[in-house]
């Protein structure tokens, strides 16, 4: 016979779950449904979150509210991934509160963002929070190459820009003091960011992919550290200047900057031993160095390999013009890895004369040198090595081949003898 405490606990039980009073009982809330115009919701008590409108779609309305089963749920929130490849137009309803910083990754049509809500409100089509002192979202397919941004702004949101293709030129105002992860994250054609003097924060990943990208905006004091992978893949970049006011540079955030040439870190600052995968430093002495080993000295390299030198590190250049009677000269480079100055004329052809590195390439006094090596005149150019006269010979042949011909010419035109 079932004891009274047990006959009670389970009568306890099938009364909640055929009420509903179970959570495990109700999941109708949990599952995603579909709603008016075959767009999907999630719905939470009275509340809903616009997960996603139906593929092909070309503007997106996510409503006010939306009636499901004959039951009204105020749209509260835009969920990730929402908006389709197809949208140019994103309309926001009166009562969304939040968009989940993905809502917008599968977009690359988007032009315009249409709110005027408590919470959102848009200028020139790009979304801001209602008083502005946030940047939202910016459409990627916004033709504009210098986007304007409200000098009411004091945060970027996280991907804000995100893939934005056109945008060249970033100025970004000075009240701002926050740039979010992702923030200029593949914009392919950046070229030139201003940075806001009071800038506390760089998010994560901030100019990731931007290929364009040949010098690291200048940091400001206000800035204390710089985030990972936040110059990640900044394939065309050369310069990276780090001021004293950086007292951290974590780890990969320069990963993939394989142009990198010239590397400067104030003394004191904190290094990753990960901050430059794949590069390698090497000190006067040959030695490698890493981490904190870096700050305080500037390197140069080719920017073309990932070897870079301490600039104090002076290399042997020789002058070969190919003349066994002149013979080959030497010079060593200054601190900054180029040459004080080219050859004279005194036995080395002319001021003027073109040098080439062992790669044909013409080499000028902006060459930075990163290694010992000979440079070449252009009669012994590696791509042509068996021409190796010197000027003064090949001005002379051409001198002799211009009198036979003359010599020639009086021959066969002159009068003959009657």
């Amino acid at each position: 016979m079932m004891a009274k405490g047990t006959m009670i606990l389970v009568f306890a039980a099938v009364f909640a779950a055929a009420f509903g009073f179970i959570a495990m009982s109700d999941t109708s809330d949990a599952a995603p449904v579909v709603g008016p115009d075959d767009c999907q919701y999630e719905l939470n008590g009275t509340e809903a979150t616009f997960l996603k409108s139906p593929e092909g779609a070309v503007s997106v309305d996510v409503p006010d509210t939306v009636t499901i089963d004959n039951v009204e749920y105020t749209v509260t929130a835009i969920g990730p991934e929402a908006v389709p490849p197809s949208a140019y137009v994103l309309t926001i309803g009166m009562n969304v509160k939040t968009i989940d910083s993905s809502a917008l990754d599968r977009t690359n049509k988007l032009e315009m963002i249409t709110a005027d809500t408590e919470y959102f409100s848009d200028q020139g089509g790009i979304l801001y929070t209602a008083d502005h002192s946030k940047l939202v979202f910016y459409p990627q397919s916004k033709t504009n190459d210098t986007p304007y941004i409200s000098n009411d702004v004091k945060e970027i949101g996280e991907k804000a820009f995100s893939y934005a293709d056109a945008v060249t030129k970033i100025e970004i105002p000075e009240s701002v003091t926050h740039i979010g992860a992702y923030a200029f994250q593949f914009c392919t054609q950046l070229t030139t960011v201003t940075l806001p003097a009071g800038l506390t924060e760089l998010g994560d990943y901030a100019f990731r992919g931007c290929f364009d990208l040949v010098e690291i905006p200048e940091l400001p004091e206000s800035l204390n550290s710089i985030g990972e992978n936040v110059f990640k893949d900044c394939t065309k970049l050369q310069i990276v200047d780090i001021p004293e006011s950086i007292t951290a540079i974590k780890a990969s955030a320069f990963s993939g900057c394989k142009g990198i040439s010239c590397v400067s870190i104030a003394e004191g600052v904190s290094v990753d031993p990960a901050a430059f995968p794949g590069f390698m430093f090497y000190a006067t002495d040959g030695t490698e160095l890493t981490g904190n080993g870096l700050a305080g000295i500037l390197f140069y390299g080719s920017g073309t390999e990932t070897k870079l030198y301490d600039s104090r590190t002076g290399f042997t250049i020789t002058f070969d013009n190919g003349s066994d009677w002149v013979s080959s000269k030497k010079m060593t480079t200054t601190a900054d890895g180029k040459l004080p100055s080219f050859p004279e004329y005194e036995g080395f052809l002319s001021k003027s004369h073109a040098w080439y590195d062992s790669k044909g390439e013409m080499v000028d006094e902006n060459t930075v040198f990163t290694e010992d090596c000979t440079l070449h005149s252009s009669h012994t150019k590696p791509d042509d090595p068996s021409d190796t006269k010197p000027d003064n010979l090949l001005i002379g042949a051409v001198v002799i081949a211009g009198l036979v011909a003359l010599i020639l010419v009086t021959i066969i035109y002159s009068p003959k003898r009657m």
